[in-house]
């Protein structure tokens, strides 16, 4: 299905979950090409999904969200405001940088 075809929603959507990749990616000081090393895919499919040029794989993401150290679902939705989830001054964000086992993870 072309890409003009979808509804805007499931763009919009697309667009966000490329955002929270980037900003996951770029949080723990990574390019993309780092990215997809640790992933075990191409930089193309990383660069597609932060751009939100394809509908990704779910395996694709998966592979991502473990390279990230994080859950896929926190790639998947939004995580509400400190105030609003009650841990005001909690950081959930990942460590920074990538442990010297990650690539060997396989």
């Amino acid at each position: 299905m072309p890409h003009h075809d979808h509804p805007t929603w499931l763009l919009d959507e697309r667009r966000r979950l490329g955002d929270r990749v980037r900003e996951r990616r770029m949080w723990c000081n990574s390019t993309q090409e780092g990215l997809a090393a640790r992933a075990g895919i191409s930089r193309d499919t990383v660069q597609r999904i932060e751009h939100a040029t394809n509908i990704p794989r779910l395996s694709d993401l998966l592979r991502i969200a473990r390279a990230l150290q994080t859950r896929l679902a926190d790639l998947l939705q939004e995580v509400a405001p400190a105030s609003r989830r009650g841990t005001a001054g909690r950081d959930n964000r990942p460590a920074r940088g990538w442990p010297a086992d990650a690539a060997a993870d396989g």
